[in-house]
């Protein structure tokens, strides 16, 4: 589902070509969703809000960049979020979860947040139920479950801070289970 919430503004899918999967250009927030099962993302998205990409199963976002002026997030609550793409934030955080599951940051996948901060957050059980590890298997590598990989370059600057937050530094916040 590729929803616009809360504005009257529009989304448009621009393509190219009849061969393109086309750019989400969106003049507000963005959300595209899969409730049950896996989301993999297939296109370009430029919004002038939030955009977020959020799947039960697992996600992926494969050379498609995503570019908005607040809010980047990427969340699975059950399986992997893989990203190989830019996630450039100018005035808001960017965030890649999985609440059970692994999050690998691919060659590629450089994430810039010049007003926020970079958050990579891996949760779950690193182990089954008869003890041994699990793991997660993504362009042929062997990842331990709940595990934060990361190839990408990662810059987190609070350009946009204003007074007395103008000392306030981007942060960039790996976390694992």
């Amino acid at each position: 589902n590729l929803t616009n919430k809360d504005r009257t503004e529009h989304t448009t899918i621009y393509k190219r070509n009849s061969d393109d999967k086309g750019i989400v250009i969106s003049a507000a927030d963005t959300e595209l969703s899969a409730a049950e099962g896996y989301l993999y993302n297939d296109k370009d998205i430029i919004s002038d809000g939030n955009v977020s990409l959020i799947a039960k199963e697992g996600l992926e976002n494969y050379s498609h960049n995503i570019y908005a002026v607040d809010n980047i997030t990427l969340h699975a609550t059950d399986g992997n979020v893989v990203n190989s793409s830019a996630l450039e934030s100018y005035k808001g955080d960017v965030k890649i979860v999985a609440d059970s599951g692994s999050v690998v940051n691919l060659s590629g996948g450089d994430i810039v947040a010049l007003g926020g901060d970079v958050v990579l957050e891996a949760n779950g059980d690193t182990k089954d139920a008869t003890g041994n590890v699990r793991t997660v298997i993504v362009d042929g590598k062997t990842y331990q479950y709940g595990s934060v990989v990361n190839y990408g370059d990662i810059i987190a600057i609070n350009a946009n801070a204003q007074g007395d937050d103008k000392a306030a530094k981007g942060e960039i916040n790996l976390k694992s289970a």
